[in-house]
Formats: structure tokens, sequence, C-alpha cells
């Protein structure tokens, strides 16, 4: 199902008690800029649930698919 709100295109959206967004798309540019700017502002920062090692992709992307963890799920391509 996908359905149009606030700028937002929400596809397989499952709308009960909780909704779950599987992708967005259609804000404009300007939104987008606006948007990055309240967030450097704000020092806000993404939750992450878990890291993985590059090899242990396989592994993040079943986490991912369980849906289990609240966050990001994030796979380390190089060491920093």
């Amino acid at each position: 199902m996908c359905s149009r709100a606030g700028g937002c295109v929400a596809c397989g959206c499952e709308c009960a008690d909780s909704c779950v967004v599987k992708g967005c798309l259609g804000y404009s540019r300007d939104s987008e800029i606006e948007l990055v700017k309240f967030v450097e502002e704000h020092g806000i920062k993404p939750v992450i649930a878990k890291t993985f090692d590059f090899e242990h992709a396989v592994e993040a992307l079943e986490t991912l698919k369980s849906q289990k963890e609240v966050g990001k799920i994030v796979i380390k391509i190089a060491e920093e």
C-alpha cells in the first residue's frame, strides 16, 4: 500500500497501532536543506542499534530483516 502524507510517500505502510515506513520520497531540495540545517543546529543524531564489520554483512542484513531492533543497523566498510 502506498500513501502520501506531508510530502512523504510511504510504501509498505501498515497502520494499525503503529506505522512502518519502508521508504520516503518527494521532498523538495529546499525542504531537505532546511531539514539538514535543523538537524545540525539541534545536534540530532541517529539511534544506532548495532554495528557490524563488513565481514558480518549477512548477519547485519538478517538483523535488519528481523525488524526487532530499534535504530540503525550499521555496516562498517573501512576502519577510520
